[in-house]
């Protein structure tokens, strides 16, 4: 069992992973949910264009804190990217077709930006994203891909005023330069946002838009296959308190929506019907006020994986699918044999994954927001890697 843990000094506070323990506490005591999209300031990709996976976090003071790693699992000392302003939401991607990441991020000031790579262990002078904010309104989330199937990566944007929601989708032109805004207005959500999601419901090829709202609803913006997006609509029942995510877990094709109930500790699978609508599925319980899920085949067996960690007890449930949409927890030496003896965590709130040490196999790091430290899982299952003829770390 081998495990890494790399830390910083600085804390964080983003719009959500970085709640307290108090917080939940209190969140628990009152039966109320107060989370709002859960900022992503923890990442895994291969920021330089080494093929080797680094760990990265935000930092409270304009910096993007990196663990370097060297592609054989060891990590370097932490460096720091000095940024122009101070990031609550980081995404990556290479925008201009050179190979690197590019550095997308929400401001504190509420402007979202996109810093291009410099090939030199930072980025470029950030360029502010238009989005058309109007008074009241502020960006909520953000997420990346190819909307419209041309090759080029976008990002849809959502946005919140006091009495109105609304998603506006920015088309790359593969060059770093975008399309003037498409919007497209949610009249009936007029509350805080807890899931931001895009994944192809409809399996029409092109990517729909999804946003949950505080009190459960999905309201799904699905495409019409040339780039254009219809009505929103709302997704039939009423879902828990905590966020959504989109993965296939029975190989349909479609995707089936992972759900997660914080007040509860329950996570659901809900397999998709192809034309944006859901099965209700059967609720596993899990740790006390799960946050995040890593969905990805750990054990080499071709069928999607689920791990959920829990901020309320500082716990970690991992689940190998069967293929069908059923899931199967580990557990003991059975886990152990997977990833190894995972130590004690302290206030995990985000997980990541990444071929860490270059042998085809998916490791993990989970963020602890107390230390603020990542602890690295190495993977130890499947085939011996020198039977193994491609290898993940050669993929973008």
């Amino acid at each position: 069992m081998t495990y890494y843990i790399f830390g910083g000094s600085d804390s964080c506070s983003g719009k959500g992973k970085t709640l307290s323990v108090l917080f939940y506490s209190l969140l628990l005591m009152t039966l109320t949910v107060g989370t709002s999209v859960l900022a992503a300031r923890q990442v895994a990709t291969d920021l330089f264009g080494d093929f080797a996976s680094d760990l990265i976090h935000v930092n409270s003071t304009n910096q993007l804190v990196v663990e370097v790693g060297d592609g054989s699992g060891g990590f370097a000392n932490p460096v720091t990217v000095s940024l122009s302003f101070n990031p609550i939401e980081v995404s990556f991607g290479d925008f201009n077709g050179d190979g690197l990441k590019d550095l997308v991020a929400l401001q504190s000031d509420g402007d979202l930006s996109l810093s291009l790579n410099n090939g030199a262990g930072g980025f470029m002078a950030a360029v502010p994203l238009t989005v058309g904010l109007q008074l009241t309104e502020s960006i909520t989330d953000f997420a990346l891909d190819d909307l419209n199937g041309d090759g080029s990566l976008d990002v849809a944007v959502n946005i919140s005023g006091v009495l109105n929601a609304r998603v506006g989708l920015l088309y790359g032109n593969g060059s770093g330069g975008f399309s003037p805004v498409v919007t497209t207005e949610i009249n009936l959500l007029t509350i805080a946002t807890v899931s931001f999601n895009l994944a192809d419901l409809n399996a029409d090829g092109t990517m729909d838009v999804t946003v949950k709202d505080i009190l459960g609803t999905v309201y799904a913006i699905l495409s019409d296959g040339m780039g254009g997006y219809n009505t929103p609509t709302t997704i039939g029942g009423i879902l828990p308190t905590g966020r959504i995510f989109f993965t296939d877990y029975n190989h349909d094709q479609i995707p089936d929506m992972i759900v997660l109930d914080e007040l509860l500790g329950v996570v659901t699978i809900r397999l998709g019907n192809g034309d944006g609508t859901f099965l209700n599925g059967v609720g596993i319980n899990v740790g006390i006020t799960p946050v995040d899920v890593l969905s990805v085949d750990l054990n080499l067996d071709g069928h999607r994986d689920l791990a959920v960690i829990n901020v309320g007890d500082n716990s970690i449930n991992v689940f190998i699918g069967d293929g069908l949409g059923g899931l199967v927890e580990l557990v003991g030496t059975v886990l152990e044999d997977l990833l190894g003896v995972i130590p004690v965590l302290s206030t995990p709130i985000a997980i990541v994954s990444a071929d860490f040490n270059g042998d085809c196999r998916l490791d993990i790091g989970i963020w602890n927001d107390l230390t603020q430290s990542y602890i690295v899982q190495l993977n130890q299952s499947g085939p011996d890697p020198n039977d193994l003829i491609y290898c993940s770390k050669f993929e973008n």
